[in-house]
């Protein structure tokens, strides 16, 4: 029995412990070639790979087991669902963080900033009909929009969340 030993080199009982794990292919490649190498060289955890390879095909030969009939109903008879059902009027009222008036910062929010928006938007807008403005203008008006267009669209979506999840038919 020749036993291999290196200053970098992983023990025989190191190896011994992480053999299933080399033949499941769950090692990163280096430990995985350390684990080769080192087996290659040693003949006593060689003799443990084969005996593990072996018994791994005869556990795969052998007819899957049945769970008993009443599995289900163990496992859920165990769990403690008074605590979880009494919360339930509180996880329905949840609302998506996105979708939370507080998501958006402030300053998008105040009304300030969106009449101002607003304005530029309306301003640019009928400079770019009168043909007072370029096009290059446009992204002016973009810009004047956003927030207004923000808040209408997280508003818009809480509404469409609230009445798909708290419908009665959904439930």
């Amino acid at each position: 029995m020749k036993e291999t030993k290196s200053m970098n080199a992983p023990s025989c009982t190191e190896i011994r412990t992480r053999l299933q794990d080399y033949l499941d292919g769950d090692l990163p490649r280096k430990e995985s070639m350390s684990l080769f190498l080192h087996i290659r060289e040693c003949d006593s955890c060689g003799k443990d790979l084969e005996e593990m390879q072996r018994l791994n095909g005869l556990l795969g030969g052998l007819p899957p087991v049945q769970p008993p009939e009443d599995f289900d109903a163990r496992i859920l008879e165990s769990v403690p669902y008074a605590a979880y059902r009494a919360m339930e009027p509180l996880r329905r009222e949840r609302m998506p963080v996105i979708l939370d008036e507080e998501a958006l910062p402030a300053f998008v929010r105040a009304r300030g900033t969106r009449a101002v928006g607003g304005l530029i938007t309306v301003l640019t807008a009928v400079g770019l009909a009168t043909d007072a403005l370029s096009g290059g203008w446009a992204i002016l008006m973009v810009a004047g929009a956003l927030p207004e267009a923000l808040v209408l669209l997280q508003s818009a979506s809480r509404r469409i969340y609230a009445g798909v999840m708290h419908h009665p038919s959904t439930r």
